[in-house]
């Protein structure tokens, strides 16, 4: 059964308006909207789902509406609710990088910037919770830490994470799950979704190669984070650094604009409408945030006929298990290196910083509340410096 266009934009609007508290809280809002309450999928099926987009690169959450979009209204519906779910969050962003000029330097600013310190001390902590099973698993996270500190570049992460999958998928023994026998035919639409990824990727790379440092290369940035980052939306944040800092804008900035994002509903990778609009005004920043979600709806696009045989794959599991290892390892460098040392740099800001990651780490906290109060303190405490 197929819903009107109409229905479907709409019902993914109001999720891009509620849906606070990062990418696992909007698995769970979609689940309470689209399996029990509207019926448009089963458990089973939105569980297949959830897994595919878990295995690749991009935003997870916004990789599931593109799913279920797809399969309630076709291509139509997956465009439709790819962008009711990504507005609200993305004119937030892109209004606050048009303004960011002038609310860097005010302290509520800086209290975003511990905000931002205390969620992804959270999300690293999380993290290498559910992800670091085992010792191979921890001496991989530490190695791409270890290298990403010592060699601060995309491509040095890139790399590394490579380095992990590559050793995780030749040492590390996944459960062999059952065969799936599906079929695995080309539509026409899925072959251009595979071929649209692909020569946007090589010409994003091309133009990294031939114009650094212009607009052009700055969007796309974007699309090589959207096509590469796993993990979420706090692992873009590095990628996303090393693009933008100091080139286009200062570490302060970037920071600022990282805590408010906290504060929104919606996906975390709407974060690059606040990067391009900071750097050169809202038309780019609309640009940057097509460029990292284009890949992430190209790619699920194409991997659905795909999933049930390759999930079956012990070294693909193998493989993503070292790379999710090494995300955690990333992040805990860039936290290190990029977010702490710049936000905390008093006793009162590290007081801060510990007091939010305390909320959210054993008190549950939400998102917005801790952001909401992280600014006050930050006000307040600029007005005693």
């Amino acid at each position: 059964m197929h819903e009107r266009p109409s229905v479907v934009f709409l019902t993914f609007l109001r999720q891009g308006l509620i849906s606070f508290g990062g990418p696992i809280a909007h698995l769970g809002y979609l689940r309470d909207e689209y399996v029990k309450r509207r019926g448009w999928v089963s458990d089973a099926e939105y569980a297949d789902l959830v897994a595919l987009c878990q295995f690749l690169p991009g935003p997870a959450s916004s990789q599931v509406v593109f799913g279920l979009g797809l399969r309630r209204a076709g291509w139509l519906g997956a465009v439709l609710a790819s962008l009711g779910f990504l507005l609200p969050s993305a004119i937030l962003m892109i209004a606050f990088g048009a303004g960011a000029a002038w609310t860097t330097d005010s302290g509520w600013a800086h209290g975003l910037k511990l905000a931002a310190v205390a969620v992804v001390a959270h999300a690293v902590v999380g993290m290498a919770k559910n992800l670091l099973r085992g010792w191979l698993l921890w001496l991989l996270a530490a190695g791409v830490g270890f290298a990403c500190l010592a060699l601060q570049s995309p491509f040095a992460q890139v790399g590394a994470l490579g380095v992990a999958a590559l050793v995780a998928a030749g040492v590390r023994r996944s459960e062999i799950v059952d065969t799936v026998r599906v079929n695995l035919a080309w539509p026409t639409a899925t072959r251009i979704a595979w071929g649209a990824w692909l020569g946007l990727l090589g010409g994003a790379f091309a133009i990294e190669a031939l114009v650094p440092g212009t607009l052009l290369d700055l969007v796309g940035g974007m699309y090589r984070a959207g096509s590469l980052v796993f993990g979420g939306g706090h692992v873009v944040l590095p990628w996303l650094e090393t693009l933008v800092v100091p080139e286009w804008m200062s570490r302060t900035t970037f920071m600022t604009g990282y805590g408010a994002a906290q504060a929104i509903p919606g996906p975390l990778f709407s974060f690059a409408g606040f990067v391009g609009s900071a750097a050169a005004g809202a038309w780019i920043g609309v640009a940057c945030v097509l460029a990292i979600f284009v890949p992430a709806w190209l790619i699920v696009a194409g991997g659905l006929p795909w999933w049930e045989r390759l999930r079956a794959s012990a070294g693909l599991r193998s493989a993503l298990a070292g790379v999710n290892a090494g995300v955690v390892g990333l992040l805990a460098a860039t936290w290190l290196v990029s977010l702490a040392p710049v936000a905390a740099r008093t006793l009162p800001d590290i007081a801060v910083a510990t007091v939010g990651f305390v909320a959210i780490q054993w008190f549950r906290c939400p998102n917005w509340l801790l952001v909401g109060g992280c600014a006050i303190a930050g006000e307040v405490l600029s007005r005693f410096q």
